[in-house]
């Protein structure tokens, strides 16, 4: 199990966000935990949400491609 925390992670592809605020993975159970806060408001937490996983979508694929190999 590795624990990355304020550091960009090197992917195959080039990603434009490649820094989220801590990245745990586990090789023996091939999974992987991606978590990026953030403090915001009531009514625009739903905007947060959506806003943090489209910017995170690419980056989320090339660690899946990265447990399956």
């Amino acid at each position: 199990m590795n624990l990355y925390w304020d550091i960009s992670i090197i992917t195959d592809k080039t990603v434009d966000f490649n820094r989220p605020d801590i990245v745990l993975t586990d090789m023996g159970n091939k999974t992987a935990l991606v978590i990026d806060t953030a403090i915001t408001l009531t009514h625009k937490l739903r905007n947060t949400v959506v806003e943090k996983i489209t910017k995170y979508g690419k980056f989320v694929l090339e660690i899946k491609k990265y447990l399956e190999a």
